[in-house]
């Protein structure tokens, strides 16, 4: 009895080897979809991070305007 079969005419070799490389191909694509997704994950949480940041740095700024505008209004005061 030969490893063919009567329908497909290939060997259980060949079957194992296209399970196998079906099994390649499926876990590379999870994995790399995995690690697309984690990393577009990170860069939302990264992202937010950063904006924040600037909101905080642009309120800083602001109160240093205020603060240096009443300085000089009090300094032109003075020379007054």
């Amino acid at each position: 009895m030969s490893n063919t079969t009567a329908h497909e005419g290939t060997t259980k070799a060949d079957t194992n080897e296209l399970y196998r490389l079906f099994g390649f191909l499926l876990g590379s694509t999870l994995a790399g979809a995995s690690v697309y997704y984690y990393i577009l994950e990170e860069y939302k949480v990264s992202n937010e991070l950063l904006t924040e940041d600037i909101y905080a740095l642009q309120a800083a700024v602001q109160r240093i305007h205020s603060y240096v505008t009443e300085l000089e209004n009090k300094v032109s005061q003075i020379k007054k």
